[in-house]
């Protein structure tokens, strides 16, 4: 990377990295499967999200998605005990169906522009019927990172 973008972005170098070595390797791994994944290259299955910013399910019903930015930013809410975001590998993109938390993420990554923040992923193939209905029915966007 051209050395004007590396102080612009210091991580820059983990994630073309990531997307030269890493990326190739999970398409030919069995999923679904657990990995880490750079925020940066989750994109976003949905074009919107809830305009409360508010969790509509799970442990974080009804919670503000800020709530848990502000938990990772200050340790109350280690990143590896996050539970996993579900990914679709499709067509070499990475896109999560768990698109409030991947809204929280990337204002943490935002906040650390000076590391890659991994977060724990767990990956399905487009085509998996497992998910494909799901993911079919949730993907409003046109590869919006």
């Amino acid at each position: 990377a051209p050395a004007d973008a590396l102080s612009l972005l210091p991580c820059l170098d983990a994630l073309l990295e990531f997307h030269a070595a890493e990326l190739p390797g999970l398409r030919a791994v069995p999923k679904p499967c657990r990995v880490d994944l750079p925020v940066m290259c989750l994109r976003w299955t949905h074009d919107s999200i809830n305009s409360q910013m508010v969790f509509g399910s799970g442990r974080r019903q009804d919670s503000s998605i800020y709530e848990l930015v502000h938990a990772l930013l200050n340790g109350g809410q280690p990143l590896a005990q996050l539970e996993p975001l579900h990914i679709v590998l499709d067509a070499g993109k990475l896109f999560s169906l768990s698109n409030r938390r991947l809204a929280a993420l990337k204002m943490f990554q935002a906040l650390r522009l000076h590391e890659v923040v991994r977060a724990p992923c767990l990956v399905f193939d487009a085509g998996d019927p497992e998910i494909s209905k799901r993911y079919r029915a949730a993907k409003s966007t046109t590869d919006m990172l």
